[in-house]
């Protein structure tokens, strides 16, 4: 039983670990060097689906990219909700006069520059510097650096304490089970460990979704999932 129980400690030690490790992420803020063009173009590349919204946001109204920049960086991190429901993407395309096809790309491009930018952590200047030479207009250059400069800390601070899987551990409970041998002549038992992983929706719903795991590991292969917990616990205290 005592492999149970430090099985079970490490379990929930990890678990409290990554936790704290979340809670203590900031966000990255250091400033970049000002990108050459060969920087730009590893940051956004050369992808003509984009390269053509750049075209078409050039050609918007300049008083009109704000609002669309804002809705779209206050979204980003909820990634099964859109920016614009289908009744507000509807009225876009009559007032910024754009094919569905058009305003989808403009979107999914806006979203993917601030998305590089997070992940980058550029400045507001180094995000404007960028986009000019991605061909981005002077006239919206503006446009993406202040709504940058505006959420760009909220927004790096969100995605940093976001999971990319769509669940993670909240809870371990385990019990002790004792299999009779095969031959009814003998008395031997042979012990198996059954863990219940209590499994928590990482969704920024307000109703968490939750899914219980029950794995049953022999002695050998509790041992063995001991010491790749061991190697976790190792690589997470080099990352702390």
């Amino acid at each position: 039983e005592l492999l149970e129980f430090v099985v079970l400690d490490k379990l929930a030690r990890l678990t409290f670990e990554i936790n704290a490790q979340k809670k203590r992420s900031e966000p990255c803020l250091v400033e970049p060097e000002v990108p050459t063009r060969d920087m730009a173009e590893t940051v956004f590349g050369k992808n003509a689906r984009f390269v053509s919204a750049v075209g078409i946001i050039n050609g918007l109204e300049d008083s009109k990219v704000p609002l669309i920049l804002q809705r779209i960086v206050k979204k980003l991190h909820v990634k099964r909700e859109a920016p614009f429901s289908e009744a507000e993407e509807t009225q876009l395309q009559s007032v910024l006069r754009l094919s569905p096809g058009d305003l989808r790309n403009v979107l999914d491009s806006c979203a993917f520059i601030y998305e590089q930018a997070a992940s980058a952590s550029l400045s507001p200047e180094n995000l404007s510097a960028q986009l000019e030479v991605a061909g981005v207009h002077t006239s919206k250059l503006a446009a993406f650096a202040n709504v940058w400069r505006d959420e760009r800390a909220d927004l790096i601070s969100r995605l940093k304490n976001k999971s990319i899987f769509p669940l993670e551990l909240d809870s371990v409970g385990w019990r002790l089970h004792l299999n009779m041998a095969q031959s009814s002549l003998s008395g031997l038992k042979d012990p198996s460990a059954i863990f219940e992983l209590g499994l928590a929706s990482t969704s920024d719903t307000r109703e968490k979704t939750k899914e219980k795991l029950v794995l049953e590991f022999s002695h050998d292969e509790l041992y063995d999932f001991f010491s790749q917990l061991e190697v976790i616990q190792e690589q997470l205290d080099h990352i702390g």
